[in-house]
């Protein structure tokens, strides 16, 4: 059973991130913005991606579209998501 939730996450992107961000195509991006608005309202962010480990450590993951995926991870204490990484599948996973 879920309770309605007052908190609103805030989200931190890396330094590099709005540069990166630009280059995406539309659908991406349109995909990220309703993934992080779902995340930022959410009672617990970790609930709707999937924990893996990643070439940045344990994170958690969400699909974006076939491709791309979003890499987070959640600082419960601060109520911060922290964005790790927007990339195709085999750039997260260090398949690359």
């Amino acid at each position: 059973m879920s309770h309605p939730s007052n908190i609103v996450w805030d989200v931190e992107e890396p330094e590099n991130f709005e540069k990166e961000f630009k280059r995406l195509c539309s659908d991406v991006k349109k995909a990220y913005l309703a993934r992080v608005s779902d995340l930022v309202h959410s009672n617990d962010p970790r609930a709707l991606g999937v924990l893996k480990v990643t070439k940045y450590g344990p994170t958690y993951v969400v699909r974006l579209n076939d491709s791309f995926r979003l890499v987070y991870t959640v600082d419960f204490p601060n109520h911060v998501i922290l964005i790790v990484k927007i990339g195709d599948h085999k750039q997260v996973y260090g398949k690359d």
